[in-house]
């Protein structure tokens, strides 16, 4: 199975973090695949939380969001939607007077009795070619950033 996220937009209000995602998901094997279930949430990175409980490896649920009866061999199918996370839950990550959120997004597919895990870091785009993603600021107020790039961390 092939996955992969794309981040559309990214929004901070006075209650919540959004990211506004499309999601493809592929066949890549020579065989049927389904029922799909593709389950995604997002949480904040912070050094106070374990790894593993970040990257979606201590076997917690993740909020089913889509379903797919199937997929033939070869055949992609594409779902689209908003994860949410309340300002209240995240613990900002402090830089001198910056307030700042590295968005974790979590999915994983299940499909029979086959399971992936992805786990995503989501920040605004590099300010050089090969440079790191860059921290969205908690401290300057609601804010909509219509460039989001994404990283795939191992998990």
């Amino acid at each position: 199975m092939q996955l992969t996220l794309e981040p559309e937009r990214f929004s901070l209000s006075l209650v919540n973090a959004t990211l506004r995602y499309r999601v493809r998901l592929g066949n890549i094997s020579a065989d049927a695949l389904g029922p799909i279930t593709l389950s995604a949430d997002m949480t904040a990175a912070h050094a106070s939380v374990p790894a593993d409980r970040q990257l979606g490896r201590d076997g917690a649920a993740i909020k089913p969001l889509h379903y797919c009866s199937g997929l033939a061999a070869g055949e992609s199918a594409e779902f689209s939607g908003d994860l949410r996370l309340p300002l209240a839950a995240i613990a900002p990550i402090r830089s001198g007077n910056a307030a700042l959120l590295v968005p974790l997004v979590r999915l994983r597919i299940e499909t029979g009795d086959q399971s992936l895990t992805r786990a995503l870091v989501i920040g605004e785009p590099p300010l050089h070619p090969g440079g790191g993603l860059r921290p969205f600021r908690l401290d300057q107020g609601p804010r909509i950033f219509a460039e989001v790039a994404q990283r795939e961390l191992a998990a």
